[in-house]
Parts: structure tokens; C-alpha cells; sequence
């Protein structure tokens, strides 16, 4: 048989990695430049506006197990279309409203929307396309919506300034509607069956397979969710989940963070390089996992989000030393879905893993929502950040400690359970 040079499974990528920019990039990562404008312009505080990005987190966490049955039961191209075009109405009409709980309803319905975009179709289609190089795939794929969200953020950051706050919703909402609906009518398909394909590197796998016809399958080893639940483990790994993940909300607050301190001008840029920093240190924290375990890595990662947000009390000393802390701030971004997975893993194994990560998954997103609120607010009572800075050191330790205890000797289950041996010829 002929080997095909180009597989579709490529495309499919390279579709992921536009509507990762259509969604995350263009709306929900820059989100942070309309914060003070629209906070203004409502005669609110920062909070309240900063409130909108949390309901829009809650309603897409709660809906994400009912997008994730439709995605697989209709036709997936459709279904993200049609949440793309509510996303994107969604945002330009953000500009036209003299109310903030006409924010908080729009924004519900755009966290619906969102369910559907931002964090379940790129995973499973490149599930479903990839056989090998899976990995690399998922890690372009999203690492591409942090570029975009950088770039998006620059320039939406000088466009508000030139041409005014409401052609600034109006310009991310067109973004957004261009980079999810084109690719997704067009060029996204739920199946390699679909387009009369084999997934990419199916025909590998089949040739490993048959070189081995006697060896018999072997179980998935690892610990079931039935097991897993009311156990300390997990227990821990949800605490740690919640806590760590408030490392993660700042891109969105780096530009009223920088416009705070004095940085008015070149807060937009703190805030894309936030995101640079998120894309590089995924790769270069990923390498240090591999040579030194998810255990260590953790704790190694754990300590330096302490440090950034401890020295983030001193940021305003210089916009170099803002600078440097916005680029390693991006590594509660980075790290926030990396972490649990990896702790998953760990301590129970590829059994029920779908199942368990779902439930640390749900854990992170739903603190990233009400932490993200709770930071806006605590700016509008102090009239500074340096509290905010100070309880996510104190998350970030704690969180890591949970972690790292979640899998000691005493409570990993994946050590006191016994798996069957393989199968021999």
C-alpha cells in the first residue's frame, strides 16, 4: 500500500489550533483590557466587571458534561459553528450596555457557548485523529490559542486606545467569529471515518499489533473511580486542585495590575507576555518532567509560583522587574491542567482516568471562576493588588503540599494495589 504523505489528521490540528484562537484568544484571554474602561464607563468597581469573566467560568464548567454528550451525538462541525456565532454576538453586544447585570446575563449565555469551544473539541479531535503524535498535536493545538491570545491582547489594547472601547468589542468579536466558524464548517470532521481515513499512525499501530497476535490484551491498570472516591488521595488532589488553580487567573487582571503600578501604557504588553511566558513554559516544564518525574516537577514549579507572587509586592519598583514576573506569571496558566494530570496518573493509574480528571478538572475551574472575581475585589476594597498576591502564595503552597501529600507512600493507591501480570505468550 502506498503511504500517504499529507494526512488530513494535520488539518484537523491546525482547525484546533484556530479556534483555540477564536475562542480562548480572542475573548476570553484579553478580556482583562476592557476591565477598567467598562468599569468606568458602568460606574462599578473592577470587581464587578472582573464578576462577568466568573459567571461566564461557572456556567461553562456546569455545562461542560451536557457539551460533551452533544459534541459526540451531532455533527461537531454544526454544533461548534453555531456556538461561535453566540460567542461572537455575545461580545459585540457587550459594548452597547449602561448596566452591569446585563453583562452578567450575556455573559452566562456566552459560558454556555463556551462550553462547546474552548476546552472539550480540541481534545477529543485529536483523539479521534491521531494514533501517534498525539501528544505534540494537543500541545500545538492549545499552545496556539496563548499566542494568539498574546498577540490579540497587544493589539486590542492600542486599538481601544485609538479608536474607542466599543470598535474594541466590536474588532474581537469578528476575530472570534473568523477563527471558529470558517475552520470549523469547512475543515473540522468528528471521525478520520468521516472523510474514509484511518486515523494517523492507525496503520503503525496495526503492524505493531500484528507482529504480537499472541499476547493477549491487558486491562488498563490502575484504580477505578469507585475506588478512588471517599478516598484521601483524592480527597487531597481536589484541595490542591482548588488551591493551586488561583495562580491561574491573573492574565485577565495584568493589565489593571500594570496600569496600578504606573505602567498605563505598556500594561496591554504585561498581559501578552503573561501569555508568551505560558506557551514557553509549558514546553520547558514538560522537559524537566521528563527527566525528573511529575512529583518533583511539581513541587519544583510549586515553589516558584511562592516566590512570583511574593515578589509581585515589589513589582512597581521598575516596569523591567513587572515584566520579568508577567512573563512567570504565565506559569499558573501553564501548569494549572498539567498538574492534576499528572497527579492523576501518579496515584491512580489510566483505569478511570477520564473519569477522575473530570472531577479535579471541574475542582480548578470552578475556584478560577470565583477566584477571579474575588481578585477584582479585592482591589476595589484595598485599592491594590498586594493581598490578592499574598493569599495566592499561601494557595500555591498549600496546594503543592496537597498534591505532593496526595501521593506519599501512606496514600497512594496505585502502590497498595496489586495488578494482575500480563499476559504471556
Amino acid at each position: 500500500m502506498k503511504k500517504q504523505k499529507f494526512h488530513y489528521a494535520w488539518v484537523i490540528m491546525i482547525a484546533c489550533a484556530l479556534t483555540q484562537i477564536g475562542s480562548l484568544g480572542a475573548i476570553v484571554y484579553p478580556m482583562g483590557i476592557f476591565y477598567l474602561p467598562v468599569a468606568e464607563n458602568l460606574g462599578v468597581g473592577v470587581g464587578s466587571v472582573a464578576l462577568s469573566q466568573t459567571i461566564l467560568a461557572l456556567v461553562q464548567a456546569f455545562s461542560l458534561p451536557y457539551a460533551g454528550k452533544i459534541l459526540a451525538k451531532k455533527k461537531i462541525n454544526v454544533v461548534m459553528s453555531i456556538a461561535g456565532v453566540g460567542f461572537a454576538i455575545g461580545m459585540a453586544l457587550l459594548s452597547f450596555y449602561t448596566q452591569i447585570w446585563q453583562w452578567y446575563i450575556t455573559t452566562a449565555i456566552m459560558g454556555f457557548c463556551a462550553a462547546f469551544l474552548c476546552f472539550i473539541p480540541t481534545p477529543i479531535l485529536i483523539n479521534n485523529w491521531f494514533d501517534k503524535k498525539s501528544g505534540l498535536a494537543l500541545g500545538i493545538a492549545t499552545a496556539t490559542g496563548s499566542l494568539g491570545g498574546a498577540v490579540i491582547t497587544t493589539i486590542g489594547g492600542k486599538f481601544i486606545a485609538q479608536n474607542g472601547l466599543q470598535s474594541g468589542f466590536y474588532l474581537l468579536a469578528v476575530i472570534s467569529a473568523i477563527f471558529v466558524i470558517i475552520p470549523s464548517l469547512f475543515l473540522i470532521r468528528f471521525r478520520p471515518e468521516d472523510k474514509g481515513l484511518a486515523a494517523y499512525g492507525a496503520e503503525e499501530a496495526a503492524v505493531e499489533a500484528a507482529a504480537t497476535p499472541d499476547v493477549a490484551p491487558r486491562a488498563l491498570p490502575g484504580i477505578s473511580l469507585e475506588q478512588a472516591k471517599g478516598s484521601t488521595s483524592l480527597k487531597l488532589m481536589l484541595l490542591g486542585a482548588a488551591l493551586y488553580s488561583t495562580t491561574a487567573v491573573y492574565p485577565s487582571h495584568l493589565v489593571p495590575i500594570g496600569t496600578s503600578l504606573g505602567f498605563v501604557e505598556k500594561a496591554a504588553l504585561i498581559s501578552a507576555l503573561s501569555m508568551i511566558g505560558s506557551v514557553l513554559l509549558k514546553i520547558i516544564i514538560g522537559a524537566i518532567k521528563d527527566k525528573s518525574g511529575p512529583v518533583k516537577t511539581t513541587v519544583i514549579v510549586g515553589f516558584i509560583c511562592v516566590a512570583i507572587f511574593v515578589l509581585m509586592n515589589f513589582a512597581g519598583i521598575s516596569f523591567g522587574l513587572m515584566a520579568v514576573l508577567g512573563l512567570l506569571a504565565g506559569i499558573g496558566p501553564a501548569t494549572v491542567g498539567m498538574i492534576p494530570a499528572w497527579m492523576t496518573a501518579v496515584g491512580f493509574g489510566s483505569k478511570d482516568y477520564s473519569r477522575i480528571i473530570s472531577r479535579l478538572t471541574m475542582a480548578y475551574s470552578l475556584t478560577m471562576g470565583i477566584y477571579s472575581a474575588l481578585v477584582g475585589y479585592i482591589f476595589d476594597w484595598t485599592g491594590s493588588y498586594n493581598v490578592a498576591f499574598i493569599i495566592t502564595a499561601v494557595c500555591a503552597f498549600l496546594g503543592i503540599t496537597f498534591f505532593r501529600s496526595s501521593v506519599s507512600a501512606k496514600n497512594n493507591l496505585m502502590l497498595q494495589a496489586k495488578n494482575e501480570p500480563t499476559a504471556e505468550a
